[in-house]
């Protein structure tokens, strides 16, 4: 077990020079989702407080009713269920502010993120693979991982690592078949399942929660907070991917797409 996590830790030293900037661009790419939806809640507490009086029993009406408020902006804004925080965590943070001070959203700000997350990050993402090739970045070059392939080295062959060597079999689309009594067991409606069922499923994985965020939202293809059969099977496979060490694509390639999107 101590050689698999020296091994990791090797190989994730050597992908620095290509993974760092990735990293932070992703990071930049969370925070401006979670201030949008921050935005959005203050503007929907801020509509719905009384004029004159109520107001502290309706503050604690919407606090205790927050997961099914977060429900209805995720379906009527079209945002992930899985950019929202904890309402476990928000609620103990909303509860000693007065909503009262709250502010309206500003349209042109909420614009300026809008295109922010839809056109100035994805063209970053983009100009990064060239900028490194443009300025022969490549892996490190450290001396544990180098040399010709053996079972006990992280290095494959070709120069792949054990990251990326096998990455090629899970770029497919998942056998529905395969993940259909796990969703039948989840109790769908109409054919889907909300963010709170896939999580019950999701969290057996044991993985991060900030990786799971980023599995829902690559799955979540039409973005409206629910999982088709399709798009559970897709979550499940991403998360198998995972497990067997794989990193997870930035944006969801067109060959794992499921049919019923395609």
């Amino acid at each position: 077990m101590f050689e698999q996590e020296e091994n990791d830790l090797y190989t994730k030293i050597a992908q620095l020079p290509r993974s760092a900037s990735l990293r932070k661009v992703n990071d930049l790419i969370k925070r401006a989702r979670l201030a949008k939806v921050h935005a959005l809640l203050l503007d929907y507490f801020y509509k719905r407080m009384p004029t004159f009086f109520g107001h502290a029993k309706e503050q604690e009406r919407m606090i205790h009713e927050l997961p099914s408020i977060y429900q209805e902006i995720s379906v009527q804004k079209g945002i992930p269920f899985g950019d929202f925080p904890d309402p476990r965590m928000m609620q103990k943070i909303l509860t000693p502010m007065d909503f009262c001070t709250f502010k309206p959203v500003d349209p042109e700000k909420l614009q300026a993120v809008e295109a922010l997350l839809a056109v100035d990050l994805p063209k970053l993402l983009q100009l990064i693979p060239e900028e490194q090739v443009r300025y022969g970045i490549e892996e490190a070059a450290v001396a544990q991982i180098v040399g010709m392939a053996s079972p006990f080295a992280v290095m494959k062959v070709e120069g792949n690592t054990e990251q990326s060597v096998y990455k090629g079999q899970w770029q497919r689309p998942p056998t529905v078949e395969q993940f259909q009594a796990d969703f039948d067991g989840l109790h769908p409606v109409d054919g889907k399942i909300n963010a709170q069922q896939a999580k019950q499923k999701m969290v057996e994985s044991h993985l991060p929660s900030n990786v799971l965020h980023r599995i829902w939202s690559l799955a979540d293809v039409d973005k409206d907070g629910f999982l088709t059969l399709a798009e559970y099977a897709l979550a499940m496979h991403l998360v198998h991917m995972k497990l067997d060490g794989q990193d997870l694509p930035i944006t969801l390639p067109q060959e794992m797409l499921p049919e019923e999107f395609k």
